[in-house]
């Protein structure tokens, strides 16, 4: 699949301009996450809070941005 130059453009805009609702929510529920530390310490990653990591670390390792549905 070929994407013309107007849909490349789209995509790189996503990064400066959120016009897609989904993806300005997902952003105000990860910054509502890491900037409270309440949130951070419930997180409990020991080597995080060993290494004084920032709360910007934890996305990707405990905030991740997809939902986990354990099979059944």
């Amino acid at each position: 699949m070929e994407l013309t130059k107007e849909q490349l453009q789209t995509l790189r805009d996503y990064k400066t301009k959120m016009d897609d609702d989904n993806i300005r929510f997902k952003e105000i529920i990860k910054k509502t996450l890491i900037e409270d530390p309440l949130i951070i310490y419930l997180l409990n990653n020991k080597e995080l809070e060993e290494s004084d990591a920032d709360p910007s670390e934890y996305i990707g390792v405990n905030i991740l941005s997809n939902y986990l549905i354990h099979p059944t």
